[in-house]
């Protein structure tokens, strides 16, 4: 499934290409024009993004689960993920995308924060199973690196468990193509620009888990293999975009 401006011509591949498009008199917040574009952006973002692997190009969505739950391991509750997306390749191959939404929130606790509010619950006598989960997490990706290095300490844990979840909702599909993506919202709710942080974060990540370095922020929306970790029977990729719906961006010149 591809997205196109008037003719097959002229494809679309993110809201902000959409809406740049509009005539300045078509785009009064509220109106039809805007308003079908922010509707529509999280198809197009996501298929945009997909769109930067040849390979992923063409792939068709069957389902979408909101606050899909995953199971990916022993110690407790499932994760949740705020969207995953599942289709597949004309070659009949599945492609599963797990979708993380931030519109200005941040990527929560870091690796350090996590493990010591852990600790302080085990001491306080209050039952959980963080600590070992953490673990757990830290040796299936990132076997190579100990727990104090700082790259790890300043990792954020969302990151990982969303990689695990990804994994989970791959095998359980069992799907030959596995997409963890990030979509940020800026809002006139939330009008402050977290982006460059959340990507800094992103970095961090990517190269500690995989030793590989992210494409360029004005490359928007982007998406790139990895190197699956060995725990994964298929492929990998994170995806990124950002989605601005804010009033002053839709009506600037």
């Amino acid at each position: 499934m591809r997205t196109f401006w008037k003719k097959t011509a002229a494809p679309l591949v993110s809201h902000a290409d959409w809406t740049q498009r509009l005539e300045k008199k078509n785009r009064q917040q509220g109106t039809s024009a805007p308003t079908l574009a922010a509707t529509w952006s999280g198809p197009v973002e996501v298929l945009g993004a997909l769109r930067q692997v040849h390979h992923l190009a063409d792939v068709r969505l069957d389902e979408i689960v909101v606050e899909g739950e995953s199971q990916f391991d022993a110690y407790g509750g499932p994760r949740n993920h705020d969207l995953v997306a599942r289709g597949r390749l004309p070659d009949g191959k599945r492609v599963v995308i797990c979708v993380e939404a931030k519109a200005g929130e941040d990527l929560g606790p870091t690796v350090e924060q996590y493990a010591r509010a852990a600790r302080a619950k085990r001491q306080k006598g209050e039952s959980t199973n963080a600590p070992e989960r953490l673990r757990d997490l830290l040796a299936r990706y990132l076997p190579h690196m100990g727990p104090k290095d700082e790259r790890v300490r300043r990792m954020r844990y969302q990151l990982l468990s969303a990689l695990a979840g990804t994994e989970a909702e791959a095998n359980a599909a069992e799907a030959d193509h596995a997409v963890l993506m990030i979509h940020e919202f800026l809002t006139d709710q939330r009008p402050e620009d977290k982006t460059a942080q959340h990507l800094a974060d992103l970095r961090r990540f990517i190269t500690s888990v995989f030793d590989r370095e992210p494409p360029d922020a004005e490359l928007t929306p982007w998406c790139f293999e990895l190197p699956a970790p060995a725990s994964m029977r298929t492929k990998l990729y994170v995806a990124w975009a950002v989605t601005d719906l804010r009033t002053a961006t839709l009506q600037a010149e």
